[in-house]
């Protein structure tokens, strides 16, 4: 009789074991997936800001062309009207 009330309290302790080990892969399961999203996000933020920077070095660089062009044409103009 002690023998069978063993059995049942060793598979008990087995299943806690068992139950235990899962519990612990699905934490860890729902720890690494929050911190993938976390990564994606902060990706996602650093992109966009590269993004604006990239935005803001273009316009710059059109801005330099645009008085680049116009400074050359003042000056021709300028230099035409010197030397008519």
């Amino acid at each position: 009789m002690s023998a069978a009330r063993q059995r049942p309290s060793g598979s008990m302790d087995e299943l806690e074991r068992r139950l235990a080990r899962e519990t612990e892969l699905a934490q860890r399961q729902r720890e690494k997936m929050l911190r993938d999203v976390e990564r994606r996000e902060a990706e996602r933020a650093f992109d966009a800001v590269k993004r604006r920077r990239a935005l803001r070095y273009l316009l710059l660089l059109g801005m330099l062309t645009f008085t680049a062009i116009l400074v050359t044409l003042v000056m021709f103009r300028v230099l035409s009207l010197v030397f008519a």
